[in-house]
């Protein structure tokens, strides 16, 4: 049973965006870091050699 159908529209904007908040941290954060700071070290470490 549905009392204010902007009620539900409210909800459902909510939860999609925490859910597109969830998906874009686990991208952009500390996990997903680690390949890029690996690849910039090894990077780092060819220039170096190089030189």
């Amino acid at each position: 049973m549905v009392i204010d159908n902007g009620e539900v529209d409210d909800n459902l904007v909510r939860d999609k965006t925490e859910v597109l908040t969830s998906i874009c941290a686990r991208l952009c954060g500390k996990p997903a870091a680690a390949p890029r700071v690996a690849k910039a070290l090894a990077a780092t470490q060819e220039s170096v050699d190089a030189a």
